[in-house]
Parts: C-alpha cells; sequence; structure tokens
C-alpha cells in the first residue's frame, strides 16, 4: 500500500480501521453496501495498494524477492484483551482495530531490522542505517 491515507491520520492501522468503520456506517443506511472486513481492509493496505499503484510485482507480499516491510506484532500486549480461545485470525483483527505501538517488538524495513524492543520493562529501541 501507500503512506498515505484518505483520513486525517498517517497511520496504517489508523486508515484500515477507520475504513472499516465507515463502511459499516454506510451499511447501515444501504442494505446493498455490504461492510469491509479487517481482512479486506489488511489486502487494501497491502497487496491491494500495490496492485492499484502498479507495483505487484515489486511490493505489497511476502513473495521471496520482493520489497516488504514487516512488523513482528506481540498480541498479548496491552491494549489488546486476549481471552484465550482467539483464532490467529481473531488475534490479527484484534490487533488491527485496537493494537497500537505497545504491541510491536521488531520493524523490519526492507527486509533489514530497524527497530527492536525488549519484553521487560526497560524498552530499547536500536535503529541501523542502510547505505
Amino acid at each position: 500500500g501507500t503512506d498515505i491515507c484518505g483520513g486525517y491520520a498517517l497511520s496504517m492501522l489508523d486508515c484500515m480501521r477507520q475504513t472499516v468503520i465507515a463502511s459499516r456506517t454506510a451499511s447501515f443506511t444501504d442494505a446493498t453496501t455490504k461492510p469491509i472486513t479487517m481482512t479486506e481492509a489488511f489486502y487494501l493496505a497491502t497487496k491491494g495498494g500495490a496492485e492499484v499503484l502498479g507495483l505487484s510485482g515489486v511490493c505489497g507480499d511476502l513473495t521471496p524477492g520482493k520489497q516488504c516491510d514487516v512488523l513482528i506484532v506481540d498480541t498479548a500486549a496491552q491494549p489488546i484483551d486476549l481471552f484465550g480461545f482467539e483464532t490467529l485470525e481473531e488475534r490479527f483483527e484484534k490487533f488491527l482495530f485496537v493494537g497500537d505501538d505497545r504491541n510491536i517488538k521488531q520493524v523490519f524495513v526492507d527486509g533489514k531490522q530497524v527497530v527492536s524492543l525488549n519484553d521487560g520493562d526497560n524498552v530499547v529501541a536500536s535503529t541501523t542505517t542502510t547505505p
């Protein structure tokens, strides 16, 4: 996808959330409108965005050889509440809908790790630069 959305925030998480909320709201007033799921919003923010921009051969999914940015997420951290019976998809949806920076443990940009956060009381962020 892109790093720009049609809303007030630059966060792709916020963009996905607002897309789902707007589509749900639209479905209340128009019975022919089907709300977008979190899975569909994630597709639009990743592979769908790359396709629209003509970049599906370069990025948009985890195919070896493509450029990608990846977050390693801890869904057991706050603000996400887990009850122990959630499927992997439900945990992923909870992160997409209520997760924030407290859930992010590692960040990879173009396949290179740029941030790593410890689980202990002392959170350490380390960044590396690439030439």
